[in-house]
Protein backbone atom coordinates (compact mmCIF):
# COMPACT_ATOMS: atom_id res chain seq x y z
CA UNK A 1 0.00 0.00 0.00
CA UNK A 2 1.48 3.26 -0.87
CA UNK A 3 2.08 5.97 1.32
CA UNK A 4 -0.25 8.89 1.46
CA UNK A 5 1.14 12.21 0.07
CA UNK A 6 2.63 14.80 2.54
CA UNK A 7 -0.08 17.14 1.26
CA UNK A 8 -3.74 16.58 -0.79
CA UNK A 9 -3.54 17.05 -4.46
CA UNK A 10 -5.72 19.79 -4.42
CA UNK A 11 -3.15 21.80 -2.16
CA UNK A 12 -0.19 20.98 -4.90
CA UNK A 13 -2.56 22.03 -7.58
CA UNK A 14 -3.30 25.39 -5.87
CA UNK A 15 0.72 25.83 -5.37
CA UNK A 16 1.57 25.13 -8.82
CA UNK A 17 -1.40 27.69 -9.97
CA UNK A 18 -0.58 30.24 -8.10
CA UNK A 19 3.28 29.45 -9.39
CA UNK A 20 2.08 29.76 -12.79
CA UNK A 21 -0.32 32.93 -12.41
CA UNK A 22 2.71 35.03 -11.31
CA UNK A 23 5.13 33.36 -13.83
CA UNK A 24 2.12 34.33 -16.72
CA UNK A 25 1.68 37.82 -15.25
CA UNK A 26 5.72 38.63 -15.60
CA UNK A 27 5.71 37.25 -18.86
CA UNK A 28 3.22 38.20 -20.23
CA UNK A 29 1.23 34.97 -21.58
CA UNK A 30 -1.43 33.53 -21.49
CA UNK A 31 -1.78 29.88 -19.73
CA UNK A 32 -3.76 27.36 -20.25
CA UNK A 33 -3.28 24.05 -17.67
CA UNK A 34 -5.08 21.18 -18.56
CA UNK A 35 -5.55 18.07 -15.29
CA UNK A 36 -7.13 14.90 -15.91
CA UNK A 37 -10.78 14.65 -14.65
CA UNK A 38 -11.63 15.76 -11.12
CA UNK A 39 -14.77 14.81 -9.29
CA UNK A 40 -16.27 12.96 -12.11
CA UNK A 41 -16.63 15.76 -14.79
CA UNK A 42 -14.98 18.26 -16.92
CA UNK A 43 -14.71 21.57 -15.70
CA UNK A 44 -13.35 24.77 -16.56
CA UNK A 45 -11.76 27.34 -14.31
CA UNK A 46 -10.28 30.85 -14.89
CA UNK A 47 -8.37 31.36 -12.18
CA UNK A 48 -6.54 34.91 -12.98
CA UNK A 49 -6.98 36.82 -16.25
CA UNK A 50 -3.70 35.31 -17.10
CA UNK A 51 -4.61 31.36 -15.89
CA UNK A 52 -7.33 28.78 -16.72
CA UNK A 53 -7.83 25.42 -16.16
CA UNK A 54 -8.94 22.56 -18.32
CA UNK A 55 -9.98 19.85 -16.45
CA UNK A 56 -10.69 16.61 -18.98
CA UNK A 57 -14.25 14.85 -18.44
CA UNK A 58 -14.19 11.36 -17.21
CA UNK A 59 -14.54 9.86 -20.90
CA UNK A 60 -10.86 11.59 -21.76
CA UNK A 61 -7.54 12.16 -20.49
CA UNK A 62 -5.81 15.54 -20.47
CA UNK A 63 -3.60 14.24 -23.90
CA UNK A 64 -6.37 14.02 -25.49
CA UNK A 65 -8.23 17.31 -24.69
CA UNK A 66 -4.45 19.15 -25.80
CA UNK A 67 -5.23 17.04 -29.25
CA UNK A 68 -8.97 17.68 -29.71
CA UNK A 69 -7.43 21.27 -29.15
CA UNK A 70 -4.94 20.66 -31.10
CA UNK A 71 -6.77 19.63 -34.01
CA UNK A 72 -9.23 21.60 -33.87
CA UNK A 73 -7.54 25.16 -34.35
CA UNK A 74 -8.21 26.07 -30.54
CA UNK A 75 -4.54 27.03 -29.97
CA UNK A 76 -3.58 30.51 -30.34
CA UNK A 77 -0.55 31.41 -32.76
CA UNK A 78 3.02 31.21 -30.55
CA UNK A 79 1.55 28.32 -28.27
CA UNK A 80 3.74 26.36 -26.52
CA UNK A 81 2.86 23.14 -25.26
CA UNK A 82 4.28 21.97 -22.24
CA UNK A 83 4.90 17.84 -21.35
CA UNK A 84 7.22 15.28 -20.95
CA UNK A 85 5.14 12.90 -22.87
CA UNK A 86 6.78 12.22 -26.06
CA UNK A 87 4.34 10.37 -27.41
CA UNK A 88 2.15 13.57 -27.40
CA UNK A 89 5.01 16.31 -27.72
CA UNK A 90 5.32 13.87 -31.33
CA UNK A 91 1.39 14.71 -31.82
CA UNK A 92 1.63 18.59 -31.23
CA UNK A 93 5.01 18.97 -33.00
CA UNK A 94 3.15 17.36 -36.10
CA UNK A 95 0.30 20.05 -36.21
CA UNK A 96 3.08 22.82 -36.12
CA UNK A 97 2.43 23.61 -32.24
CA UNK A 98 5.75 24.34 -30.58
CA UNK A 99 5.99 21.94 -27.86
CA UNK A 100 8.66 22.22 -24.28
CA UNK A 101 9.71 19.21 -21.58
CA UNK A 102 8.14 20.18 -18.46
CA UNK A 103 12.33 19.90 -16.88
CA UNK A 104 12.90 22.44 -19.46
CA UNK A 105 9.59 24.64 -18.48
CA UNK A 106 10.32 24.35 -14.82
CA UNK A 107 13.70 25.45 -15.03
CA UNK A 108 12.35 28.41 -16.93
CA UNK A 109 9.84 29.16 -14.59
CA UNK A 110 12.66 29.21 -11.78
CA UNK A 111 14.61 31.86 -13.58
CA UNK A 112 11.54 33.74 -14.10
CA UNK A 113 11.04 33.21 -10.46
CA UNK A 114 14.53 34.85 -9.66
CA UNK A 115 14.36 37.74 -11.74
CA UNK A 116 11.49 39.00 -10.59
CA UNK A 117 12.52 38.35 -6.59
CA UNK A 118 16.20 40.13 -8.16
CA UNK A 119 13.52 43.16 -8.78
CA UNK A 120 11.49 43.07 -6.32
CA UNK A 121 14.97 43.55 -4.14
CA UNK A 122 15.91 46.29 -6.51
CA UNK A 123 12.71 48.04 -6.03
CA UNK A 124 12.83 47.48 -2.09
CA UNK A 125 16.26 49.30 -2.36
CA UNK A 126 15.39 52.26 -4.57
CA UNK A 127 17.17 50.79 -7.52
CA UNK A 128 16.33 51.66 -11.19
CA UNK A 129 15.07 47.82 -12.40
CA UNK A 130 16.74 49.10 -16.74
CA UNK A 131 15.65 50.85 -19.91
CA UNK A 132 12.07 47.87 -19.78
CA UNK A 133 11.23 49.02 -16.60
CA UNK A 134 11.68 45.71 -14.64
CA UNK A 135 9.10 43.99 -17.74
CA UNK A 136 10.44 41.00 -18.79
CA UNK A 137 10.11 40.69 -22.40
CA UNK A 138 7.93 37.95 -23.82
CA UNK A 139 9.57 35.06 -25.30
CA UNK A 140 6.61 33.18 -26.79
CA UNK A 141 3.01 33.03 -27.25
CA UNK A 142 0.36 31.35 -24.71
CA UNK A 143 1.23 28.57 -23.12
CA UNK A 144 -0.52 25.56 -22.86
CA UNK A 145 0.85 22.80 -19.58
CA UNK A 146 0.04 19.70 -19.32
CA UNK A 147 -0.02 18.05 -15.60
CA UNK A 148 -1.96 14.99 -13.75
Amino acid sequence: MAAAPPFPLDLWRERMLLLLENYAAFVDRDITVVFDARRGKADTEQISARVTVLFASPRYSADQVIERMVRGSAIAPGTVVVTSDRVERLIVMGAGIATMSAQLFVEELLDAQQELSGLTAKKEAGIPSGRHGGKRRQKSGPATVRRR
